[in-house]
């Protein structure tokens, strides 16, 4: 059994003014405007950080080609200068 209520003033009191500044916000149409305002700016920061993404993708891809390039050429280099050292020491003897 519920108990009784001993404050009906809960239940029948009237909105304070805050309370009816913003039912007239809501009835105004005034919030609905605001997210709309609010969902296109993320949206349009949505697309900006997956082009940003796509872009670090992109030079981390290149970066890493380049690394690898490197790395070859670092190994031609010192296959050459042993080669040359090799050839040097047979004309020394």
């Amino acid at each position: 059994m519920l108990a009784p209520l001993e404050n009906r003033a809960l239940l029948e009191r009237e909105p304070d003014d805050a309370a009816n500044e913003r039912i007239a916000e809501l009835e105004s149409g005034q919030a609905i405007v605001e997210l709309g305002r609010q969902l296109m700016e993320l949206k349009d920061a949505n697309e900006h950080l997956i082009a940003a993404a796509q872009r670090v993708w992109h030079l981390d891809k290149t970066i890493c080609a380049a690394h690898r390039e490197c790395e070859r050429l670092a190994r031609e280099r010192d296959n050459l200068a042993l080669r040359l050292t090799c050839q040097v020491a047979e004309l020394i003897h």
